[in-house]
């Protein structure tokens, strides 16, 4: 009975991240890099909930066999953390697309995680990390803080990453996010100071848990064909941003996709959500990560960015145009790629809805330009 009460906490665990897992599976775009990173923690969690619930039923009981595989087992169980710690800064990495400081980030980590890895698979042997007693019973080892401090260590550095990069999401956004790094590290100092105490693995089911509410809405938040903001979550963010205009000027830019009609009734709707997303691709690959980028409906798309000036904004739209020309001379598409583009720059405040409108006509007397060429 004492066993099955240190155990319920992660038995309630795993049910339910099995049940998110389950649900994930059938519901998240596997194709994305965050959602695979997910997916891969959650399993790992899974196993680790399991395997301390069954180190915790075997501890104790007299038999050789037991002994050694209580010592499978636990070899098993002290491996998972530096993986958990390395897929936490895996999923940093894919939140803000760090680009080189991301990539430092992965080289630093490396070698403590390898190192951890490296005490775990021989502690058995050595007892770095744990030992078992004659009376099968487990004891820390020596190296154990070192561990400790290692695995940590790396769960705060994908921390430091999201902090930031703070200002590019949203209040709620941010503090979610903060909550599935912070609870690994609560659970774990927690079962530190209070040994029987199960806590880090459950916490850490429970922020993955978090984590799927956070997916969901950026399943809502997102456009599913394109990548771009939804109109609805456009809003929010720039909102954000036009707060910080009296700041810092505000570049926005509306830009409309030429001809689209056309290759909808020409090539049909299928290759028509191809140029869509290739349209998306493109503008997306020019843009700064601080940079919003929307579509607010059908071929229409809005990027907000921070700028020094107008000269700014305009080197923005002629590095879009850019790539859209590279692109049509490499494509073999039956089409052309192009778009026609109105762009302003707010250095006070406005009201978004006129700011909007006022790029818009912008962009629409660029068009009509166009035709009379």
């Amino acid at each position: 009975m004492k066993v099955l009460m240190q155990i319920s906490g992660n038995l309630v665990a795993f049910i339910l991240l099995a049940t998110v897992v389950r649900v994930a599976n059938r519901r998240l775009e596997k194709r994305d890099q965050f959602n695979k990173l997910f997916i891969g923690a959650c399993r790992l969690v899974l196993a680790a909930l399991f395997l301390e619930a069954l180190v915790c039923v075997l501890d104790g009981r007299s038999s050789a066999w037991v002994k050694n595989l209580l010592q499978i087992l636990f070899t098993m169980l002290y491996m998972l953390p530096p993986v958990l710690a390395w897929l936490w800064v895996l999923l940093a990495r894919a939140l803000t697309d760090d680009g080189c400081q991301s990539n430092r980030l992965m080289s630093i980590c490396w070698f403590p995680v390898s190192v951890s890895l490296g005490m775990a698979l021989f502690s058995a042997h050595f007892h770095w990390l744990f030992f078992i007693d004659d009376s099968n019973v487990y004891h820390r080892g020596p190296l154990f803080p070192v561990f400790l401090m290692i695995t940590a260590g790396c769960l705060l550095m994908g921390f430091v990453v999201l902090v930031r990069h703070r200002s590019t999401q949203l209040r709620g956004d941010f503090t979610l996010l903060g909550s599935i790094y912070l609870f690994p590290l609560l659970g774990g100092a927690l079962q530190v100071l209070f040994c029987g105490v199960l806590l880090m693995w459950s916490l850490t089911a429970g922020s993955l848990m978090i984590m799927y509410m956070y997916l969901q809405e950026r399943m809502i938040q997102i456009d599913s064909l394109t990548g771009a903001l939804t109109r609805l979550s456009f809003g929010q963010h720039f909102s954000k941003m036009a707060g910080k205009c009296r700041k810092e000027p505000i570049g926005i830019l509306f830009l409309d996709l030429d001809e689209f009609k056309a290759i909808n009734d020409r090539y049909g709707h299928l290759e028509g959500d191809a140029a869509l997303r290739a349209f998306s691709e493109i503008v997306r690959s020019q843009l700064r990560k601080s940079d919003v980028f929307a579509r607010l409906g059908g071929d229409e798309f809005v990027i907000v960015a921070s700028v020094g000036g107008q000269e700014d904004l305009q080197a923005i739209k002629r590095k879009i145009e850019s790539a859209l020309e590279g692109y049509n001379q490499t494509s073999h598409k039956p089409y052309r790629l192009e778009c026609s583009i109105g762009s302003k720059v707010f250095d006070n405040y406005f009201r978004v809805q006129a700011a909007l409108a006022d790029v818009d006509r912008l962009m629409y007397e660029q068009k009509q330009a166009k035709k009379t060429v």
